[in-house]
């Protein structure tokens, strides 16, 4: 009943945070993340999942904040091994009630999300799916402008997490156990997998789950200048063998009219995310049978329909269905 995989390419899913907000948390608990909101001023907000984009569906707001955080803690409520679920044992009701209140940005408002972060307007920028270094540099010195960065992830209900940052497999490989050409497709992996120079294979798609050929990205990134803005950047990359000359930066900065920012990958940014890949790593719930069930009856809830205790008795029966006959 199950297909494992192996992957080859993978991104990553976080949120980051000034470092100097957070008071030391480098993870987070959604009790914790509930916590923190209590100490928020009134023209602060959590993330920019309250943005709404459809000023007559309010009730969307709600949904994109449990869209957020339910994926990465529905293994809290579940028991594969045993078949039951525990969606009535207060945690979720929790969870409903929090997105149920969350407060609601009109996006058409909103000029800048950057500028909002910067201003302590917003307190979480999501940096989801991205896909290599200078996606992670973009936000460390453009969106950040210098400022100590904590990635603290996702909140769950587990307290043995250690990362709140998820893990997204891109390019993935598995053999089907009736598959009738297994030997070559084990053949195929096992070249496609050993051969890290070849970029080919580990040149795109994200991080490579090879440590080579990792390791040749990131000596690719280290002679990497980058010019950051808004919404991307503009760069170049030196052999490593030739004098380096970045008067070009400046010049161009200054054609930008001042609005661009540099940014190299230093030690400390190979350090934080060599960190993040040998570490632990949460990986989305991605059974859209069971969310798309959970959603359904929430989004009632969220409408006013039904109550919060009829919604969680309902979930709650629908899931030990569920779970019973898929375990």
């Amino acid at each position: 009943g199950a297909l494992p995989l192996l992957v080859q390419n993978f991104r990553l899913s976080t949120y980051a945070a000034k470092s100097s907000v957070l008071g030391g948390k480098t993870t987070w608990s959604i009790d914790d993340l509930m916590a923190f909101c209590e100490t928020l001023g009134d023209d602060q907000y959590l993330f920019s999942a309250y943005l709404n984009t459809d000023p007559e569906n309010e009730e969307s707001v709600p949904m994109q904040v449990m869209n957020l955080m339910l994926p990465y803690s529905l293994s809290a409520f579940i028991d594969e091994t045993a078949g039951t679920c525990s969606f009535d044992d207060g945690r979720f009701a929790s969870l409903l009630r929090f997105c149920m209140e969350a407060p609601i940005l009109n996006a058409a408002e909103i000029d800048s999300e950057t500028d909002l972060f910067r201003n302590d307007k917003l307190m979480l920028m999501e940096m989801r799916h991205f896909s290599d270094v200078s996606d992670y540099l973009q936000k460390k010195y453009y969106v950040f402008g210098g400022e100590d960065m904590t990635l603290i992830g996702y909140p769950t209900f587990d307290d043995a997490v250690t990362s709140g940052t998820a893990m997204v497999p891109d390019t993935m490989f598995g053999i089907t156990k009736d598959s009738a050409v297994a030997d070559g497709a084990w053949e195929f992996i096992c070249r496609t997998f050993g051969d890290v120079e070849n970029d080919h294979y580990y040149g795109h798609n994200g991080f490579s789950s090879a440590r080579g050929a990792l390791e040749r990205t990131f000596a690719q990134e280290e002679r990497s200048y980058y010019i950051f803005e808004e919404n991307g950047w503009s760069g170049t990359t030196y052999d490593e063998d030739d004098e380096i000359d970045l008067s070009w930066m400046d010049e161009q900065i200054e054609m930008m009219g001042g609005v661009g920012v540099p940014g190299h990958m230093e030690p400390e940014d190979r350090d934080a995310l060599m960190a993040i890949f040998e570490g632990d790593v949460l990986v989305a719930q991605n059974d859209e049978t069971l969310m798309d069930m959970i959603r359904e009856d929430a989004s009632a809830y969220f409408a006013g329909a039904k109550s919060l205790e009829e919604t969680v008795k309902v979930i709650q029966s629908r899931v030990s269905i569920y779970i019973a006959e898929h375990s």
